[in-house]
């Protein structure tokens, strides 16, 4: 059985029930800027790729699915073996000379999951103050 068919047995058949959902995964801004962890961006853009088959395929179904990729969050249990140089150096490279935090990401969270986004589908934003763009 392919994953996206257990995931749509898993997830799916109380969305469609209800006429609709969202599913909002999560990545990394290294998707987009990889560095040394590879079998870390590896997993992260293949997550991209099963996200969007899983849009394509639950689209009909009224269920959008959306992704978040977020950098460097300060300070989750992922983060905390970062070093507080390491920490320095990438918030001095973000536009917002700041890391993000779970609240950051909690409401690119909450827009996705929002009417606001209700035409949107397949799509991730990344979510890093802008260090994608350094």
């Amino acid at each position: 059985m392919r994953w996206s068919a257990r995931w749509r047995m898993l997830s799916a058949p109380g969305m469609i029930e209800r006429g609709g959902g969202r599913i909002v995964s999560i990545l990394s801004n290294l998707i987009n800027n990889p560095v040394a962890y590879h079998d870390y961006t590896t997993a992260k853009s293949a997550f991209l790729g099963f996200s969007r088959n899983l849009a394509a395929e639950l689209g009909p179904q009224n269920i959008m699915v959306n992704m978040i990729a977020g950098g460097l969050v300060d300070e989750t249990d992922a983060s905390a073996a970062t070093t507080e140089e390491v920490r320095n150096i990438v918030a001095g490279y973000t536009p917002l000379r700041c890391l993000s935090t779970p609240e950051d990401l909690g409401r690119a969270v909450l827009m996705f999951a929002s009417p606001w986004a209700g035409f949107v589908t397949g799509q991730y934003i990344t979510c890093d103050g802008g260090l994608v763009m350094s």
